[in-house]
């Protein structure tokens, strides 16, 4: 079982109640970018970061946008950044290690 979040403050107030107890002190993010159905040549951007609590992964992932692959789509990585830039300072300020990678279940 994995508990799943698709909003930034939900998922990190939630952490901020099991501080203590996430495994290791180790929040891990990643982009990920999907195969879109608009075009082949067309990725889905998100943002996945996850952490395990008592054996419990716990999994936040934000659709970004968009991705075509030039200059003129670049909002979708822009927005990838910001998010990933606010858990970086979250787990900064909390005292959590932040890694690469995923937290999947079982």
């Amino acid at each position: 079982m994995t508990v799943q979040f698709s909003n930034l403050e939900e998922f990190l107030g939630e952490l901020g109640k099991d501080l203590s107890v996430i495994d290791r002190g180790i929040l891990r993010v990643t982009s990920v970018f999907k195969p879109s159905a608009v075009a082949p040549s067309v990725s889905d951007v998100f943002v996945v970061a996850s952490v395990s609590v008592f054996g419990t992964p716990l999994q936040l992932k934000i659709y970004a946008g968009e991705y075509w692959g030039n200059a003129y789509s670049q909002e979708p990585l822009e927005k990838a950044n910001i998010v990933t830039d606010q858990i970086r300072r979250f787990a900064s300020d909390n005292g959590l290690e932040v890694r690469s990678g995923l937290v999947e279940g079982r």
